[in-house]
């Protein structure tokens, strides 16, 4: 962390922890962070995990509207990025595994689609419309894999659902 240059917030990497056939949720995860840093490369960040993320403190009491959204239950992390685009503060979002936590994933279907529909609930009230874009673009192509998916194991397909499993999981 030392080594990490000057800036008012770092978006430090966060893994899912799970097992089994879990780890195919961990895939979104994953499309969330590469969607992250595309994010930041065109505009700036749209996710930083409370779980991983540094701060400057002068900057977090400058900035934060914690009085304007502290009636939703969380998305303090989100909603203190959101203060930190708006002001344009320098945010840093790193990769570094040596960095990286782990934080346990989801441990059913109904737990991650309980997860998601937080997270979705959260995106209008952050108001970032790159960040809407970016999560309707998420939701709708795991929707839609999802639906190709089931569809390809109904009518016994499998060579067709392994495919689009290794090609979701080399993106």
């Amino acid at each position: 962390i030392s080594l990490l240059p000057e800036m008012e917030m770092h978006i430090l990497p966060v893994k899912m922890d799970s097992k089994g056939i879990f780890q195919l949720l961990e895939m979104d995860s994953y499309l969330v962070n590469s969607l992250n840093d595309i994010a930041a490369g065109i505009s700036h960040p749209i996710v930083a995990s409370g779980a991983n993320l540094l701060f400057d403190r002068n900057a977090y009491l400058k900035y934060q509207s914690l009085l304007d959204h502290q009636q939703i239950a969380s998305g303090d992390d989100q909603f203190l990025l959101r203060d930190f685009n708006k002001n344009k503060v320098n945010i840093g979002i790193s990769t570094y595994r040596n960095i990286t936590i782990s934080t346990p994933a989801p441990k059913s279907i109904s737990e991650f689609i309980q997860q998601r529909l937080r997270w979705i609930s959260k995106s209008p009230k952050v108001k970032d419309s790159l960040a809407t874009r970016f999560g309707l673009l998420q939701v709708g192509s795991t929707l839609l894999l999802g639906v190709i998916l089931c569809y390809e194991l109904i009518i016994g397909n499998y060579a067709l659902a392994l495919a689009l499993l290794f090609l979701k999981s080399s993106l």
